[in-house]
């Protein structure tokens, strides 16, 4: 496995992990929204960047444009 596709592996363990962590489970709210309705928002928004980086790579090492 390429170093750069650990950049997937990040948001998806972050995910995963998501049950698991205390601090979110707290009752107090984040930005106006549940704490876990905010890490799972915000991770599954940081996949979209961590594909590009990885498809961008495999580009540049295939010779593509």
């Amino acid at each position: 496995m390429r170093s750069r596709h650990l950049a997937a592996a990040v948001p998806a363990a972050a995910l995963m992990a998501t049950p698991f962590l205390p601090f979110l489970r707290t009752g107090g709210l984040w930005l106006g929204l549940p704490p876990m309705l905010v890490w799972v928002v915000l991770w599954c928004l940081l996949v979209t960047p961590a594909l590009l980086f990885i498809a961008r790579g495999d580009e540049r090492e295939e010779g593509g444009a």
